[in-house]
């Protein structure tokens, strides 16, 4: 939508055919990235501020296998929700998210 940014993927095929793919459909203002060890989930930290403010982390499957999900929400008050913006993201090994602030 319209003030939204996102994150793309680009793949550039065999045959030079180049595939642009939206990888974070509902995401406001993507300001931290981490990809997982294997590679298959991308974490994205949602920093919109305002008085619709996200203040979440979403996880999407790069193959887009299963819908994003999140970690975090509005105003970032309640439990599992940020008092202030990440500033860290990491997945472990083992597929733990880590959020430092």
């Amino acid at each position: 939508g319209e003030g939204r940014f996102a994150v793309m993927e680009l793949s550039l095929l065999e045959d030079s055919t180049r595939v642009l793919r939206v990888l974070t459909p509902e995401v406001w203002y993507p300001m931290l990235l981490c990809l997982s060890p294997d590679e298959s989930t991308l974490a994205v930290l949602d920093a919109q501020s305002g008085p619709n403010s996200q203040q979440r982390v979403w996880l999407h499957r790069i193959d887009a296998s299963v819908d994003p999900i999140s970690v975090g929400g509005p105003d970032g008050y309640d439990d599992g929700q940020f008092t202030q913006y990440p500033a860290g993201l990491a997945i472990t090994p083992d597929g733990q998210l880590l959020v430092s602030s």
